[in-house]
């Protein structure tokens, strides 16, 4: 029972995929090799490693704070496994994973449905964990003050759960017209396992309601193709200006790091809005333009010098 409890404990410490983890770290080192013998006149062994590895970025702050997180995460991993009955489930682990905050749709039958299925399946989930009591008190406070809103019936509550940090789910809904009324009561966000269904009337009503809704990560829409095209092709300019990413018939809690991806949004998702936390482009979050006027050529960054030593494409006029 131990020996399975320690090799369950090393996997998880040290479960590393070394043969892509090798590809990535000789991919890189290969590039570098070739950047530094193309850009490089005198060169050395020890010139190399201090161009492959910058002082400035190796002991950045944000470094030394990725690599203590790193080290934080292996030492509590071990705990994760430790079968005394303490599973370690959290409601809000990432910003992605909440619920649905607004659940927005077209009032009939298939509506109808849809309310009775999530209703039974909130009112069956169990308790899960919030990273902090502080994070489940804001979240029960949320929820009471939505259930308890003159235009809100609620319709379900999970399990209610025990501990210094519970986060019970919760299922609501509200009419377009009672939202309109009040959107900042009811478009308050509640960080947690909640969703308030929106009925509808009408498309326009639909789109009144998209359009009160504050600054999103996120915007989904479930659409049947062709059927709904027109629909979602009158809503996708008003989602345009409330989330930084939109989905068709999918749940936004992936977060992939790639050249597409964007994890932020109009206030209040993001402080700013003109970038992305998660992905390449993230990068610009650190950088600001910088004007060279008149500065004579060898005094100029490289990359910004007539003969191009860097040999990267440049925009000249």
């Amino acid at each position: 029972m131990l020996t399975e409890i320690y090799l369950k404990i090393v996997q998880k410490l040290y479960n590393i995929d070394y043969i892509t983890l090798g590809l990535i770290l000789g991919t890189a080192l290969i590039c570098a090799l070739i950047v530094y013998w193309r850009t490089v006149e005198n060169k050395s062994v020890r010139d190399f490693f201090d161009f492959m590895f910058p002082a400035e970025i190796i002991l950045h702050p944000s470094a030394r704070a990725d690599a203590m997180f790193w080290v934080t995460k292996r030492l509590m991993m071990p705990f994760l496994l430790i079968p005394a009955g303490a599973t370690f489930v959290t409601a809000v682990g990432y910003a992605t994973n909440r619920a649905i905050s607004w659940i927005i749709g077209l009032d009939g039958p298939d509506l109808d449905r849809f309310v009775h299925l999530a209703a039974e399946g909130v009112g069956a989930a169990p308790a899960a964990t919030m990273l902090t009591a502080s994070i489940a008190r804001s979240y029960r406070e949320g929820v009471e003050r939505l259930h308890g809103h003159a235009g809100v019936e609620p319709l379900a509550r999970g399990a209610a759960g025990q501990g210094p940090a519970p986060c019970q789910a919760g299922l609501a809904a509200t009419t377009a017209e009672a939202f309109l009324a009040d959107p900042a009561g009811l478009g308050a966000e509640v960080f947690g396992a909640s969703a308030l269904v929106v009925r509808c009337a009408s498309p326009e009503e639909l789109a009144a309601v998209a359009r009160a809704l504050e600054g999103q990560l996120t915007a989904t829409l479930h659409l049947e193709a062709g059927a709904d095209d027109a629909l979602a092709a009158g809503l996708l300019p008003i989602l345009e200006l409330k989330a930084g990413r939109i989905l068709a018939n999918g749940y936004p809690t992936g977060v992939e790091v790639c050249d597409a991806i964007v994890h932020g949004g109009p206030f209040p998702a993001t402080s700013d809005p003109r970038s992305t936390s998660v992905g390449t482009l993230a990068i610009a979050r650190f950088l600001r333009p910088v004007c060279y006027q008149d500065i004579p050529d060898g005094l100029l960054p490289p990359a910004l010098r007539q003969d191009n030593p860097w040999g990267i494409p440049r925009a000249e006029r």
